[in-house]
């Protein structure tokens, strides 16, 4: 099982067992600390850092690994994620950074699938919980 899978795994794990801030407690990387800060001051979350909690007005970057050759990252959703906009992507090789502003209160889980090149038909995925209050 990969990392990512593993990563997220644990998450929702931690989600079926108790309530948000518990299990933001008690599993590592899920408690809502970015994995560093961008030049321009907004957290940047990764796959190991995979909980955003923002308040509305708030910028983030998600940077998700490169993904090999002939595959890339694609931004998915099973449902529609309320206060959040995409703003642009840095190095769209299929990995790079993701941008994106709160803009009200909501949230959602955003998903990241790993595909083969033009297609949709993915063989990794890693969520993020985004919480803007």
């Amino acid at each position: 099982m990969s990392r990512a899978r593993r990563t997220a795994a644990v998450v929702l794990a931690c989600a079926g067992i108790a309530t948000a801030s518990v299990a933001a407690a008690g599993c590592g990387g899920a408690d809502g600390t970015p994995a560093s800060t961008r030049a321009d001051g907004a957290p940047l979350y990764d796959p190991d850092h995979n909980v955003v909690n923002l308040p509305p007005g708030s910028r983030f970057a998600i940077q998700m690994p490169e993904p090999g050759e002939g595959r890339e990252w694609q931004l998915h959703s099973e449902q529609e994620i309320g206060g959040l906009s995409l703003k642009g992507m840095e190095n769209p090789s299929g990995g790079g950074i993701w941008a994106f502003e709160t803009t009200e209160p909501g949230g959602g889980v955003l998903q990241f699938r790993l595909a083969s090149t033009g297609t949709e038909d993915f063989i990794e995925s890693v969520d993020y919980e985004v919480n803007i209050t």
